[in-house]
């Protein structure tokens, strides 16, 4: 194999790989996920940052600009019969955390928690603030009981003060502390 593809062994898998149970085996997930380095074309980068397990759907939130060979970019679906998809028209860049209920997903990326509801993306949350010389960066979301909630490092969510954690409720559509 070449330089920078990530093995279970001598399996290549690009970056992500299953166990199944029934055969104690590894398997490649067909073709994995890619993001080229420019300054050395033969290297992946790619990387896994959440995955989701809901209904038989594996949801794959990361760093890659290619899922299976396919242009999908920071979010993926897979299912072992149909493989890769992308998530409607797909979300831009990396993303961090990912979460669903088997009907709505959520992805948060460094600066912005998306909602894709079947059909179409929208935003949830458009500004996460940084501390005084950071960036933001969440890195949980938690889907439960009516309420999505942001864990991660950052003061704010869209002007609405929240030291590291905070929550929006599916009902209200708003941003909520815990105290």
């Amino acid at each position: 194999g070449r330089e920078g593809e990530s093995r279970v062994g001598t399996l290549e898998v690009n970056s992500i790989a299953r166990w199944d149970i029934s055969s104690q085996a590894w398997s490649a997930m067909n073709g994995g996920l890619v993001l080229a380095d420019d300054l050395d074309p033969t290297s992946n980068l790619a990387a896994v940052h959440d995955l989701a397990l809901v209904g038989g759907t594996l949801y794959v939130g990361g760093s890659f600009q290619s899922a299976g060979g396919a242009p999908i970019e920071g979010l993926a679906t897979f299912a072992p019969v149909s493989g890769w998809s992308q998530l409607g028209s797909g979300i831009e860049g990396t993303v961090v955390a990912v979460d669903s209920d088997g009907t709505t997903v959520y992805a948060a990326t460094n600066d912005a928690v998306s909602e894709f509801d079947g059909a179409t993306w929208s935003t949830v949350a458009s500004d996460l603030s940084g501390f005084e010389l950071s960036s933001s960066l969440p890195n949980v979301l938690l889907l439960t009981d009516g309420f999505l909630y942001l864990g991660g490092w950052f003061t704010a969510v869209d002007g609405f003060e929240a030291s590291n954690v905070a929550r929006f409720n599916l009902s209200s559509r708003e941003w909520e502390s815990l105290g």
